[in-house]
């Protein structure tokens, strides 16, 4: 029994491939729906929340941004902007230690000498506060550059005020997003349903 072809179809020959216009519209998304799948992005989860959803990729993510905050920084550059993980790690451990070593000694250590005491306290205002500035505008920088790569919401006065204000909840905030939405070397590849990476290191079952 003869079955029924499509019209257009030859008995013999193969049909053409743009034949049923339907299969394409499957196929290939429209641009409205990329365009719709792009506008729907969102931070994931408020900055205050430092765990998130409190899952493995939350907590990791937390405890990464709050004891290895420069580590958290590279990683999330690489994720975002394909950038020198190494490089940009290397820079902010710099600018940490110095940040963290002048608090230590001015607040911790005591001293004798009056003149030695005025030397540390310029010691402290050149090295200390400048530091913590210049890692506030470094980090609020690329998290500007991050929510406009990836239309994410927000705009830059938000930004500046988390890194002045908080730099581990910001950097907790843009960790997770970046890992529960699997971005890699500048790829946003969306929600990874439950497995995937974290803090770039591959997770069993979660």
């Amino acid at each position: 029994m003869a079955s029924a072809l499509p019209e257009g179809c030859v008995v013999g020959h193969a049909a053409p491939f743009s034949i049923d216009p339907r299969i394409n519209h499957r196929v290939t998304p429209s641009l409205e729906s990329v365009i719709m799948a792009s506008a729907n992005r969102n931070w994931a989860g408020h900055p205050a929340e430092c765990c998130g959803r409190c899952d493995q990729l939350g907590w990791k993510s937390c405890l990464l941004a709050w004891f290895l905050p420069f580590v958290a920084i590279g990683m999330n550059k690489r994720r975002a902007f394909a950038a020198s993980m190494a490089l940009w790690t290397t820079i902010f451990f710099i600018l940490f230690l110095v940040h963290y070593y002048n608090f230590y000694i001015h607040f911790f250590i005591p001293c004798s000498q009056s003149t030695l005491c005025t030397l540390r306290a310029v010691i402290f205002v050149w090295g200390g506060l400048i530091t913590g500035i210049v890692i506030s505008i470094l980090g609020a920088c690329n998290r500007c550059s991050l929510r406009k790569q990836y239309n994410l919401p927000g705009d830059d006065c938000q930004d500046c005020m988390l890194w002045c204000c908080c730099i581990p909840c910001a950097l907790c905030q843009e960790t997770r997003t970046l890992a529960y939405n699997n971005v890699e070397n500048g790829e946003w590849e969306g929600p990874n349903l439950g497995r995937g990476m974290a803090i770039g290191l591959p997770l069993q079952a979660l």
